[in-house]
């Protein structure tokens, strides 16, 4: 998405917008066109636009990347609060589905599956050889955030598997909990502000932070040493930091004194996501 003024974002970087665009017709409740804020834009705060928002919204924010988010249903409350990691959301549909297991002796023809659950529907190829060989999506379906269908092949002998494998958004986010853990290995950002469960159950647009000096909620302090590793270390979002080293989930170092149960400012390092 578009790079835009910090200005762009009308009510500032707490808000929790109730469209896409930021702005909502009053009578259908549809999003409106309101220049340039749309999901998955982003600023670039400088020094100096910070200090405006810092007077302005009454925040302590830092020069870094900025960026609007879709909040998924399916986030937890509780795991959405100031200095807490943004995870990836999976997406609500099948995209592909690809072949794991050829299996063997298997009926030759062409055949249709229904998912275990919810209405995608695939179709799947029996070669000459009696071994899947192939398979497409009819029908994608549509499901919660966090839940992958599966495909039973049913053509006799020895059934071959497939994995479905579910569309992707990278401006479509959610907190990190238990399901969210098992879908991305890399922190996303961190949240800035607390969402309330009616906003995340009616949609929820959001700004978060994915480059610069941010301030990360730390629960346990194993390390406290400036540049110290912050990572995320359990489900609920719980950060951690220990002596620099590989981690999986890494947020960033911490460039001050950390302690547990604090805000303790992290110069982020993640992967930035263009959608």
């Amino acid at each position: 998405m578009a790079q835009v003024p910090f200005t762009s974002f009308y009510w500032g970087p707490l808000a929790v917008y109730p469209t896409s665009t930021g702005l909502q017709d009053s009578i259908t409740g549809l999003p409106q066109k309101g220049g340039n804020f749309n999901v998955g834009d982003y600023c670039d705060l400088t020094a100096a636009d910070a200090a405006v928002w810092n007077k302005q919204y009454e925040t302590n924010l830092y020069p870094g990347r900025y960026r609007i988010g879709a909040l998924s249903p399916n986030a937890t409350a509780a795991n959405v609060a100031q200095g807490l990691p943004v995870a990836l959301a999976l997406g609500t549909s099948v995209n592909g589905v690809v072949i794991a297991t050829a299996g063997s002796g298997q009926t030759p023809g062409t055949y249709v599956a229904q998912a275990s659950s919810g209405a995608a529907v695939i179709q799947y190829t029996i070669g000459a050889s009696g071994t899947l060989i192939s398979v497409s999506v009819l029908n994608g379906g549509v499901y919660a955030t966090g839940t992958i269908p599966t495909f039973t092949i049913a053509a006799g002998g020895t059934a071959g598997t497939v994995i479905a494998q579910m569309s992707v958004n990278v401006n479509n986010i959610t907190s990190w909990d238990s399901s969210a853990v098992s879908l991305t290995n890399d922190p996303r950002g961190v949240f800035l502000a607390p969402v309330s469960s009616t906003q995340i159950t009616s949609g929820a647009w959001v700004v978060f932070q994915e480059l610069g000096i941010a301030e990360v909620f730390v629960a346990t302090a194993t390390a406290t040493a400036k540049g110290s590793l912050a990572y995320v270390s359990a489900s609920g979002g719980a950060v951690t930091t220990i002596a620099p080293a590989y981690q999986a989930a890494t947020l960033g170092k911490t460039i001050d004194t950390a302690a547990a149960n604090t805000l303790t400012h992290v110069e982020l390092s993640l992967p930035v996501r263009q959608g």
